[in-house]
């Protein structure tokens, strides 16, 4: 008998929902390819909720490739891709891009949740993600914020620009209204969820 290891996956949540995959499946088991379509419908891993996922999956050699992937999640629309390449090597690289629809900021539910009401539109423009030993090797992503407003405060409109390697990603100094005149925000997120700082220069306020 001959066996063939893909690859080993580890999540740390359980996955709920409607996940499958249909294709077709040519050569030899040593040199398997497979070509198909994922399909995903109400699926739930974590915090994460995903309405429905669709796109073409391919795996070649020691490459599996998904996209574009189209779906929604959390009141928005998004298109993904992303390619894993050295599964048979031990030790995969993932790389992956995504962009998002124009969403409502207070569709979104962990923002919904705040005490301070928060009111406007967001849109992922870019992303990209490279992942080696399950270490973030290099993160960038580019978001636009149109018509912000927290609380009683109109913040207008913005661009973040974030980029991270390893256990940190930083978000580039922006420039908003507030207080009546303009500040400058900053920030740095730790990966890991628990740790971060920001900061805040006044410029011209009243």
């Amino acid at each position: 008998e001959e066996a063939l290891k893909v690859a080993e996956v580890e999540v740390s949540e359980p996955v709920e929902g409607m996940v499958w995959v249909a294709g077709s499946v040519k050569g030899p088991l040593a040199e398997l390819s497979v070509q198909g379509k994922l399909v995903a419908r109400n699926a739930r891993y974590g915090e994460i909720s995903l309405w429905d996922l669709a796109g073409p999956v391919r795996f070649d050699g020691d490459k599996l490739a998904a996209g574009p992937l189209r779906g929604h999640m959390e009141g928005f629309g998004f298109e993904a891709s992303a390619e894993v390449r050295g599964l048979r090597g031990g030790k995969p690289v993932v790389v992956a891009q995504a962009r998002s629809e124009p969403a409502r900021l207070e569709s979104i539910r962990q923002l919904a949740e705040m005490r301070v009401p928060v009111a406007g539109q967001v849109r992922l423009e870019r992303s990209a993600v490279e992942v080696k030993d399950r270490k973030i090797a290099r993160l960038e992503a580019e978001v636009s914020v149109s018509g912000l407003q927290v609380g009683a405060e109109r913040v207008g409109d913005m661009k973040l620009v974030a980029r991270g390697t390893g256990e940190q990603v930083r978000i580039e100094p922006v420039r908003v209204r507030l207080g009546g005149g303009r500040a400058e925000l900053a920030a740095v997120i730790g990966l890991d969820g628990r740790s971060g700082e920001a900061s805040v220069r006044l410029e011209e306020c009243e």
